[in-house]
Formats: C-alpha cells, structure tokens, sequence
C-alpha cells in the first residue's frame, strides 16, 4: 500500500495563504514570480506543483496525496519542507502589502497655493486632423470627443494670473500648450506668451515653452515665435509617407500629412539649424502595421536622421484602451514581437537580442519586454519589503493640473474628468482633490495583485464619467495583470533560449546600484 502524506505530520503555521506567487511552466523548466520579492526562481517541478496546489487550495494541505499523486508522501513532505525554507529565506511569504502615499493634504495644498513650477493650457480643442488612433476620436470610451471650443483671452489670462500667483519664485517656470492643434489659436499663444514674459521679466525669473503639435500648421511668423521663444517644439510623424498618411489623415478628407509635416520641419532647419537641432522633438505612434514594416527609408532623410542622432525622436505605443475587449491589436504587437525574439538564440546582451530589428521594433522592445528587467531592478534596489510602496507613476494630484477651454482645470491633461479647480473662481477643489486622492490610494483590491509593487495606476488610466469609474478601474486592473503576464512569458522563454541574459539583468541592477550611490545628498527616488 502506498504510503500518505499526513497533514498533521507535518508541523506549520498556515504561512501559505495568501501566497504571493505567481508560476510559470516553460518547455520544462519551472519558474514562480514571487511578487513581494519581484523576483523571479527557477525552481524543481515538485516545488511548482506544491506551490501550485496551496494556491488553488487557498493553503490547505488536504487532497495534495491525489492532486501531486506523481510523487511520494516523503518527497511531498521534503517538498514542503523546502517551501518552507524558502520561506525563512523571505521568498512565499504572505505579507501586508501597503500602498505608500507620498503627499498629504497638507503638502499638496502647499505646493499647489505656493510652489507650482508650471501649467499645461488647453488653447483649442479644435484639430485639423483626424487620427486613426487619437484617444479624442470617440473610440475611447474613458477619454471624450474633442469638443471644438476656444479657448478665450479672458480664460487664458486668469488662468495665467491663477498660476503665476502660486509659482514658485526660483526657477524655472513651463508652460505647456496643448490641443487639439494649439497652432489653431496662435494668436492666443502669441498673447498669452507676451503677458508671460512681462510677468517673468519682472520677476527676473526663467520661463520656459512647449507646444505640443502635429506640425501641420506652419509659417515664418510661426517659425519666428518659436524662435524667439526658444520654445520646445513637438511634432508627430509616423515614419514612412505610405504608412504615416494611412493614418494621420486631413479632417473630411482621404489627404495624408506627411509631406506638409516634412516640409515644416525643412522650413525651421533651414532658418536656424542649431535652434532645430536642440528644441525641435519628433514623436511616432508604433502601431501594427509600422511594427510589420521593415522600409528604413525614413530614417534616411536627412533632418530626420539629425534628429535620431540626438536623440530627438521618440517612438510611442498606441494607446490602448485598457479594456481586453478592445485591446486585441495591442496584444498583437506584442505577440508579434515576441514571436521574432524567440528566434534568438545565445544572446549575451541586449543589445545583441534586438539586433536585426527595425529602428520602431527596438523602441517598443524597451517600451515592453524590457519592463521583464526593469521591474525586478527598481523594487531590488529601491523598495523594501516591510515598507509601503508608491505607485510606478505617482506624480502629485494637481501638479499636472491642465487648464481648459472654459477654465476648469482637469487633474492631467490626459484626464479630463478629475476636475480640481477653476481659474474662473481663482480656486483649487482641495475637497474633490482630497477624495480622489483618497480614493486611489485606499484600495484594499491592491494587497493580493501580482503586479501591486510595480502598478502604472494612475489618474489617465482611471479616466471616467462618474458612474463608469469601478468598471474602468476593473478594465484597467486586468488589462494590466495579462500585459504583465504575457510579458514575463515571452521573457522567460527567451532567457531559456538565451540564458546569458540572466547574467544581463544582473549586470543592469549593478550598474543601477552604482548611480544610485553616486547620487547628490539628498537626492531620492520617486
């Protein structure tokens, strides 16, 4: 008769539930991401099936002879023995998670009644454009329509006195204008940044400008301005003329932008090159289609080019939605990508993993995959276990705050519907701003999540009407649980093909560890 395994020979202190560990079977090796230690261990297939049962058995020992009947009572009992070095060692252990909160309302209305260091002003939201994939088309179901408003001189400069009367006197202060296409009310910016000069020549203190375009919107008074103002200027273009016109159309029309876009930028190099070369950016959306495309023509035109070897350019991922009903084309691209690294094999370094991808693959290799390194750095060498833990973007409630149209000020300007004050009023809604910040960070649903060391929730992502706000919040919670997920598979089946990589991440960590040492006094990380 086959020896058992009894529960009560074997003497713990219910230490397995709730068990911070998520498992991973790759071709025939076993791996558990322990997710207070973020961390992941190779471990024996009797270990990942023990784990694996305590989870589904929310830590309860009864039925592990049936469900691991593979093995022996004494090699479960040895298994369970090792678990619980594990344990001593600090990996598996239920712990209290606890979400840190950087500010308190006392400091937040400090800094918002005395300290800001900017303002981000909605001119228009009007755009000439109509972008495939522009989060104000519609398609969003957590971001509105563009509203085709104005904003007016009034709105503008009590925005404006509102700001300037609670900036901090030393420093530098920036202000961002934004749209839809800011370049549709260049008369208000023009005015707006004369009131401002004034204001700051007064004071003898810096001010600093951006707009952020899609660069179809372009003359020598324009080019003057921006100039002048030495202001820093963002445009988009999509790379290749086929695949940049298929998506970023004229408003009611079949016309693409690419070629007035270039032809700005030609414009700014040939009246100032050193302007151009330090204050112009150049943005690019990835999408499926530009990650299948394998042209480098783009990258060959000369201000292009100026601009990537300065490290002007910069390539996005397409929103996405974060909701998994919607988010099939995201999840495409990851698959895509993931699919040719896997091709890899005896990869040292990371650079010798993304060798051989385009110029747009790369960039969305550190925007995603990278993340499998990154995660595991930061929490080793910044955060530790029995302290709380702030969120991956955990800038301050209202030191984003964005000005609109009618002088209400949104939370962010990628999230309209926190509004926390009104430039009308000459007033911030410290209470609205208390009770959204209260409710972000007290969120019991955090302290059994995977990803609850390394969450990206923040105020954008929570984007809401009111009554939508908990199914958005869910949408995001899962969207970001299977991206994680995914991620961490591809990654784990690379490093198997590539296993010096394991040599890579620590190789990363310790030259992380190096900058942080070498850190000003004072300095800290947020």
């Amino acid at each position: 008769m086959k020896k058992l395994f009894k529960q009560e020979s074997f003497n713990y202190s219910r230490q397995w539930f709730p068990l911070p560990a998520l498992l991973f079977e790759i071709e025939g090796e076993y791996y558990v991401f322990d997710f207070n230690q973020v961390r992941f261990l190779e471990v024996s297939e009797l270990i990942f099936r023990i784990l694996s049962f305590l989870k589904q058995n929310k830590g309860e020992l009864q039925g592990i002879n049936t469900a691991l009947s593979r093995f022996s009572a004494d090699e479960i009992e040895t298994g369970l023995k090792q678990v619980t070095e594990y344990q001593e060692l600090g990996y598996f252990r239920p712990m209290v998670f606890q979400r840190k909160n950087p500010y308190n309302m006392e400091r937040i209305k400090e800094i918002l009644d005395s300290q800001l260091k900017g303002m981000f002003l909605n001119v228009t939201s009007r755009c000439n454009l109509a972008c495939s994939y522009c989060i104000l088309s519609g398609d969003y179901d957590n971001h509105s329509v563009l509203k085709q408003e104005e904003m007016s001189w009034d709105t503008a400069k009590k925005a404006i006195d509102f700001y300037t009367s609670r900036a901090n006197t030393e420093g530098i202060f920036r202000i961002d204008f934004f749209g839809g296409e800011p370049l549709l009310a260049f008369p208000l910016i023009e005015k707006a940044t004369t009131y401002l000069n004034h204001i700051f020549k007064e004071r003898n203190q810096e001010v600093m400008y951006s707009i952020t375009s899609n660069g179809t919107i372009m003359n020598d008074r324009i080019i003057d301005f921006l100039i002048e103002n030495n202001v820093l200027f963002q445009a988009s273009i999509d790379g290749e003329k086929e695949l940049h016109d298929h998506n970023r159309k004229y408003k009611n029309s079949d016309r693409g932008s690419f070629d007035t876009i270039l032809m700005s930028l030609q414009a700014i190099h040939d009246r100032d090159q050193d302007y151009f070369n330090n204050r112009i950016r150049l943005k690019s959306v990835l999408t499926t289609e530009a990650l299948d495309n394998s042209s480098e023509n783009f990258f060959k035109i000369p201000i292009i080019r100026k601009l990537i070897e300065r490290n002007r350019y910069t390539v996005v991922n397409q929103t996405p939605h974060y909701n998994l009903k919607k988010d099939e084309d995201f999840f495409e691209r990851i698959h895509k990508l993931g699919d040719r690294l896997l091709q890899k094999r005896d990869a040292e370094t990371l650079s010798q993993l993304v060798d051989g991808l385009n110029y747009k693959s790369k960039n969305m290799f550190m925007a995603t995959f990278y993340e499998f390194f990154d995660v595991q750095v930061v929490n080793s060498l910044h955060f530790d276990l029995d302290k709380p833990v702030p969120f991956k973007k955990d800038c301050m409630i209202g030191i984003e705050g964005s000005v609109n149209c009618d002088g209400t000020i949104s939370i962010c300007y990628s999230s309209d519907t926190f509004v926390i004050g009104n430039v009308h009023e000459n007033t911030w809604y410290f209470d609205k701003i208390e009770s959204y910040h209260r409710d972000r960070y007290d969120r019991v649903a955090c302290e059994h999540c995977y990803v609850q060391r390394f969450c990206e929730l923040c105020y954008e992502k929570l984007n809401a009407d009111e009554e939508k706000g908990l199914e958005q919040l869910n949408n995001f919670c899962n969207f970001q649980r299977r991206y994680f997920h995914v991620i961490f598979d591809y990654m784990l089946r690379i490093m198997k093909h590539n296993p010096m990589l394991w040599d890579e991440l620590n190789r990363i960590a310790e030259e992380s560890k190096k900058i942080i040492l070498n850190r000003s006094p004072g300095s800290n990380y947020e």
